[in-house]
């Protein structure tokens, strides 16, 4: 009897012998997914940041602009303000003057379009930097470069049918004076159907993959130039996004 419980015993340990290296190799396992599954964690968060940060240059870009269109809508109420009187311009000095602000305002709409062409290479760069602070072989890319798309806010017709007072007849046919040519622009919108955003993609040399994005929201470029104290509800403000909701979008556009 005693033999066989020796026989037994010795069973035992060769059993737990032989069980040493599956339990060894599932905790390296675990130990190995749980530090692949922080990496990702900490990938994805540095991500999430350098994505928020380029996205709120986005939005800064915006304001800014928000602010070069105010200074458009300025000079449209000086014109505006110049012709209230009771005795309107000549033709012809009306027309140079409506001539002057529309070239001024194109010279703001330069400005404009020159910081949105950059804007999202801008951003990624930002975004960049951020991620590499922790992962410095990461590589960026931007999945979402949809540009800041301005145009024409509404016009206003003058109607300049007087010289110092006087009715103006066209001495052949008694007709008024056309007013073609004596239209003006108040400022300039951003077109509703490009949605400004930033999402960006990060991978590492180990496999590891993250996405994010963000966007800036609830601004209004024209409406803020037309706030007489610059109200500061129609500026943009950041937020991030779902990564799927801007490409669905993207694809849509």
């Amino acid at each position: 009897m005693q033999k066989i419980k020796l026989n037994q015993q010795g069973q035992i340990v060769i059993f737990f012998v032989l069980l040493i290296p599956l339990i060894v190799l599932m905790l390296v396992t675990t130990v190995t997914f749980s530090k692949a599954v922080f990496t990702k964690m900490k990938l994805q968060g540095a991500l999430d940041r350098g994505v928020y940060a380029g996205g709120s240059y986005l939005t800064e870009v915006l304001n800014q602009i928000a602010l070069l269109n105010w200074d458009a809508h300025e000079k449209f109420l000086v014109l505006k303000n110049d012709f209230r009187g009771v005795s309107q311009p000549a033709e012809k000095k009306a027309k140079e003057r409506i001539e002057k602000l529309w070239i001024e305002q194109n010279q703001l709409y330069d400005q404009m379009e020159m910081m949105s062409v950059s804007a999202h290479k801008t951003a990624l760069e930002i975004a960049s930097e951020e991620v590499r602070k922790e992962f410095p072989n990461a590589e960026l890319h931007s999945l979402y470069t949809t540009p800041i798309i301005l145009k024409d806010g509404p016009r206003v017709d003058f109607s300049f049918d007087k010289i110092r007072g006087q009715t103006i007849f066209d001495p052949t046919d008694h007709q008024k004076i056309s007013k073609t040519g004596f239209e003006a622009r108040m400022a300039f919108v951003k077109d509703p159907s490009k949605r400004v955003a930033f999402v960006a993609e990060a991978k590492t040399a180990e496999g590891l993959h993250a996405m994010a994005g963000a966007q800036p929201f609830a601004g209004s470029l024209f409406n803020f130039a037309k706030s007489p104290d610059k109200n500061q509800n129609f500026l943009y403000r950041t937020a991030m996004v779902p990564v799927e909701t801007l490409l669905f979008n993207a694809i849509q556009h």
